[in-house]
């Protein structure tokens, strides 16, 4: 009788265990899921919350590298952080300090970086520094009425449209893709 008692305490112990040990390894999944999937919606909240706080300095932002990607014709990348501003026009990059201007209206912005390329004409995108992989970017277009179908065509993972000029995009999972959009 005693070993029978003994036999099923045991069992019930391992029973309960295993129970744990599946919803431990079941909870650890689902609580990196979003950060492996980029559909991490803190992420986009954070991005939200940074577009609402600052919104002029960011359309500011914007504006200016739209500027200055349509000053030097045959211009194909613009990349302006607090310090410096990069301009490429032909292969050729030329890189320099940001005027006072321009570091001052960069200063007051979370970004990283934000980013022109001639192949995404009307866009500037921010990426923001502070943020825990996978990087989120931050989208302006004053004409895009389509941003779900350009974030598909470019290969990110997830979006959330704000208006219609701003668009938060999650990031790019394939590396081939992720360079052939930042780099080629």
């Amino acid at each position: 009788m005693r070993l029978r008692t003994l036999a099923k305490a045991t069992a019930m112990v391992v029973g309960i265990a295993a129970l744990l040990a599946a919803l431990f390894v079941g909870w650890i999944a689902w609580s990196i899921s979003g950060h492996f999937t980029g559909k991490d919606p803190v992420h986009f909240d954070s991005v939200l919350v940074e577009l609402a706080r600052n919104r002029p300095a960011y359309d500011a932002a914007a504006a200016r590298v739209l500027e200055l990607s349509a000053q030097i014709p045959g211009t194909t990348r613009v990349a302006m952080t607090t310090m410096n501003t990069s301009v490429t026009v032909g292969g050729a990059e030329r890189s320099g300090p940001n005027s006072p201007a321009d570091a001052q209206r960069l200063r007051a912005l979370r970004e990283e970086v934000a980013v022109w390329q001639a192949k995404d004409a009307d866009r500037v995108f921010f990426r923001f520094y502070g943020e825990d992989s996978p990087t989120v970017w931050l989208m302006y277009s004053a004409s895009d009425r389509h941003p779900g179908a350009f974030a598909r065509d470019r290969g990110f993972r997830s979006l959330r449209i704000i208006d219609e000029y701003w668009t938060v995009l999650g990031p790019i999972p394939d590396d081939a893709r992720d360079r052939a959009q930042w780099n080629g």
